[in-house]
């Protein structure tokens, strides 16, 4: 049953967008009274007596129901986005060039990147980093669409803006603003060296965080399969980076200090060996991948 929406309770506004993101019919035709509750309560102001903590209860919620991009949807028709995440709804409307996004719109790109986030992974700090990713892209200059250079550099202030308005748990934060900075270099992880490969497992801190990393690769295949007709496309860099993580963290340090190396020399020599561990997985995987052909 369609959650009832009252002027006493402006809260009611979230509960039918998360309503709409569990059912998750698109473009669910909520009743002509309910749409016009929802659009008044949002002209005469009343979400501003929702608290930050209220807000993001019902929305990370939404994160976890069977079509998150719903809960958004909902609150784009009845005006709620523009002032509780007025980052998000900013992306609709705005171009992306169509050889790399054939839905064209960021904003749409944005809500399949979370449908598919929640039913590949299910889980709702990666559906977030997912849903702030590309928010630099608001912030494109609009001489310069449809391309968005430097979205990713841009989007990180951003994201963590949003977060802190929210009072988002720091590993929240922190997801979002890596998945911002970096999406793209794990797009190109099969065209990378190893010691650049290195130092993005390093921005992630890879090696005292291993499961950020399987987040981070996640969050990453939802932006890439999050494209209108790509939804099940091919995405082997996110393995490959964590295989990669792997194999730079299973380097044995016992003969560098057999050696008498320490301190800074020690940290170097380490490090090298690292890159020499990711650069031999690579090789291997691509020997495999040739005598499977």
């Amino acid at each position: 049953m369609e959650p009832v929406v009252c002027s006493e309770d402006p809260r009611g506004i979230l509960r039918v967008a998360r309503f709409a993101a569990r059912s998750g019919e698109p473009g669910l035709t909520l009743q002509q009274q309910t749409m016009d509750s929802m659009c008044q309560l949002v002209e005469a102001g009343a979400l501003a007596s929702l608290t930050p903590d209220q807000i993001w209860e019902d929305m990370s919620g939404a994160l976890s129901e069977y079509k998150p991009s719903e809960f958004f949807r909902v609150l784009r028709a009845c005006g709620a986005l523009k002032i509780i995440l007025p980052e998000v709804d900013l992306l609709f409307g705005i171009p992306q060039p169509p050889l790399h996004h054939p839905e064209v719109d960021t904003g749409d790109h944005v809500m399949l990147c979370i449908d598919v986030a929640r039913r590949r992974f299910d889980s709702p700090i990666v559906t977030w980093a997912v849903l702030v990713h590309d928010l630099g892209k608001g912030l494109t200059p609009r001489e310069e669409w449809p391309k968005h250079i430097g979205h990713e550099i841009r989007g990180v202030p951003v994201a963590h803006a949003v977060a802190e308005r929210f009072n988002l748990p720091r590993d929240f934060c922190e997801l979002g603003m890596l998945v911002s900075e970096h999406h793209l270099r794990c797009h190109k992880l099969l065209e990378m060296r190893p010691g650049s490969i290195m130092r993005l497992l390093e921005a992630l801190d890879a090696f005292q965080k291993p499961e950020r990393v399987k987040q981070f690769a996640q969050a990453c295949e939802a932006d890439a399969r999050g494209r209108l007709g790509l939804e099940d496309r091919e995405y082997p860099n996110g393995d490959l980076l964590i295989a990669c993580a792997k194999a730079a963290e299973a380097v044995d340090i016992q003969p560098l200090l057999n050696a008498g190396y320490e301190g800074q020399k020690l940290a170097d020599q380490h490090r090298q060996l690292r890159i020499k561990a990711i650069g031999q997985h690579i090789s291997q995987t691509r020997r495999l991948e040739g005598s499977e052909r």
